[in-house]
C-alpha cells in the first residue's frame, strides 16, 4: 500500500511541471512587412476599410451613402439568427388586425 502511496505521489510531482501549460507561447510574425500585432492586422484588413469607408459617408453627410454601405457591411459580417432560414423575411405576412369594438365597462356598482 506504501509502494501504491509513494509512485502516485512521485507521479504528480514529476508529472505536473512536465504537462504544465506553456505561457510563453508566441504565434511567428511574418519577418518582413507583415502586421506586427493582431490590432495592426485588424486595422488593415477589409473589414476595417469597409467600417473606414461607412465612417467617412457619415462624417461628409451623405446618409443614403451610409446606409447602403452599413447595409451591405451587415449582410456580408453579421450572421443570420439562429433558426432562420433564407427566404425568412419574404415569407413573413402581416397579421390582419381585429375590430373588437369599444372596450368593455363595469357598470358603476361593480366599481
Amino acid at each position: 500500500m506504501n509502494r501504491l502511496a509513494i509512485i502516485i505521489l512521485t507521479t504528480l510531482a514529476l508529472g505536473s511541471p512536465i504537462m504544465a501549460r506553456d505561457n510563453t507561447y508566441e504565434p511567428v510574425r511574418p519577418p518582413t512587412g507583415g502586421p506586427k500585432s493582431d490590432y495592426e492586422a485588424l486595422l488593415h484588413s477589409d473589414r476595417s476599410r469597409e467600417l473606414d469607408e461607412i465612417v467617412r459617408f457619415t462624417l461628409q453627410g451623405n446618409k443614403e451613402a451610409a446606409e447602403e454601405a452599413y447595409e451591405a457591411y451587415r449582410k456580408k459580417y453579421n450572421p443570420p439568427p439562429m433558426g432562420s432560414y433564407p427566404g425568412a423575411q419574404e415569407q413573413t405576412r402581416s397579421r390582419p388586425s381585429y375590430d373588437f369594438g369599444a372596450p368593455m365597462t363595469l357598470p358603476p356598482e361593480a366599481r
